[in-house]
C-alpha cells in the first residue's frame, strides 16, 4: 500500500489499511461534473481519513463489458498509487459487475473484500416478466442507448444489460463466478415502506412487492444478500430508504436518518478486520 505523507486533521477513524475502489451502478458515472453518485458520502470518509478511488466505468452496458472497464482502471491505480490491495464498495448491478472483476478477471488478487449496496445476487422476478412482454425492450433500447451515448458511452447496450439480471441469468451467473476463498464478502438491503416513500420508485415499488417482496423500490431484500449479510438499511419513519436513498441522492438526514453513519460505521468494521 502506498504511504500517505499528508496530515489529516479529522483523525484517521476511517483510514483503512487498504483504500476503498467505489464502483458505481446502472445509469450515472462517477466523475460527472453535474453529479456525484455518491452523494455525501465519499466526502466524509475522505475527511474521517479514508483513502478513496473511483471506477468511472460506463453508465450502462453488460456485465463483462463494464467489468473490463473497471479492471482497467484499477489495475491503472494499482501502477500509479502503488496501491496492494484495495475494499471494494459496489451500489446495485455495480455489484455483479465487481464480482465478475474478482472471479473471472484475475482482480482478486488486489482485492482484500468487497461489499455490496442493495446488488441483485440473485435477480429480480420483475424483470424476468418485463422481458417477456412483446416489444418492450426491443422498442426502448435504441433510445435508451442513444440517450447514454449523450453521456459519453461508446457502446451502451441497454436491452442486453437488462436481461442479464433475470433470475434465471443471474442463477448462471453465479454458478460460473463463484466467490474467491481470499476474499471477505459483505452486503446490505435497503427497503421502502410504500410506493409513496420515494417518487422515483412510485410505479417499480409496487411492481417489484408483488414479484419478489420487500423492496427499496427495485431491488428485493432476498437479492441483495450475499456473503456477511449485514442487514436491511431502514428508518423509524414513513419513508423507508430507497435504492437511490442508499446512495444519498438527497444529500440529506431521511427523517432523522443519515446514509452517511452506515458507510462509515461499515469502513471502521473493516478497519477493525484488518482490511
Amino acid at each position: 500500500m502506498k504511504k500517505d505523507r499528508s496530515t489529516n486533521s479529522f483523525g484517521t477513524d476511517c483510514r483503512t489499511r487498504y483504500p476503498l475502489f467505489f464502483v458505481h451502478g446502472m445509469g450515472f458515472r462517477d466523475d460527472s461534473p453535474l453529479y456525484s453518485y455518491w452523494g455525501r458520502i465519499t466526502g466524509r470518509l475522505k475527511a474521517l481519513g479514508a483513502n478513496v478511488f473511483f471506477s468511472n466505468h460506463d453508465c450502462i452496458g453488460p456485465i463483462r463489458d463494464n467489468a473490463i472497464k473497471i479492471k482497467a482502471r484499477l489495475d491503472e491505480l494499482i501502477e500509479t498509487e502503488q496501491l496492494e490491495k484495495v475494499n471494494i464498495i459496489a451500489h446495485s448491478k455495480g455489484g455483479i459487475e465487481a464480482r465478475y472483476l474478482l472471479s473471472s478477471l484475475g482482480a482478486a488478487v488486489h482485492t482484500a473484500s468487497l461489499t455490496t449496496f442493495a446488488s441483485p445476487h440473485r435477480g429480480i422476478k420483475a424483470v424476468d416478466i418485463a422481458c417477456r412482454i412483446p416489444f418492450a425492450l426491443p422498442a426502448s433500447n435504441p433510445l435508451v442507448n442513444a440517450y447514454f451515448k449523450l453521456w459519453g458511452d461508446k457502446n451502451p447496450q441497454f436491452k442486453k444489460t437488462v436481461m442479464e439480471l433475470t433470475c434465471k441469468s443471474m442463477e448462471r451467473f453465479n454458478a460460473e463466478n463463484p466467490d474467491d476463498r481470499s476474499i471477505r464478502y459483505f452486503s446490505y438491503a435497503a427497503k421502502m415502506k410504500n410506493a409513496l416513500s420515494d417518487p422515483l420508485f412510485f410505479f417499480t415499488f409496487p411492481i417489484v412487492k408483488c414479484t419478489d417482496g420487500d423492496n427499496d423500490g427495485l431491488i428485493p431484500i432476498e437479492s441483495a444478500k450475499w456473503g456477511a449479510f449485514k442487514g436491511v438499511i431502514e428508518n423509524k419513519g414513513r419513508r423507508g430508504i430507497s435504492h437511490a436513498d442508499a446512495v444519498d441522492i438527497r444529500r440529506s438526514p431521511i427523517d432523522g436518518f443519515d446514509i452517511t453513519d452506515v458507510y462509515i460505521e461499515h469502513v471502521k468494521e473493516l478497519k477493525r478486520l484488518g482490511l
